[in-house]
């Protein structure tokens, strides 16, 4: 799915600030949302889940 840990970096910086499932176009299905609470849990990304339905996450508030 991801050539190396700079790829996937490169996917999540390109999302908008606030982004759903849909946004994540590198990838499709469900995967789309793996890919949403991965971010939002792996302390690696600034980014917080913000709504379960729809799912959505935002970055910048981990603080």
């Amino acid at each position: 799915m991801f050539d190396s840990s700079e790829d996937l970096r490169a996917t999540f910086e390109a999302l908008p600030d606030r982004f759903v499932a849909d946004d994540v176009t590198r990838v499709s299905g469900s995967r789309r949302h793996l890919l949403v609470r991965f971010f939002a849990e792996a302390p690696a990304f600034d980014c917080v889940l913000v709504s379960e339905n729809p799912l959505c996450a935002k970055k910048g508030e981990s603080g």
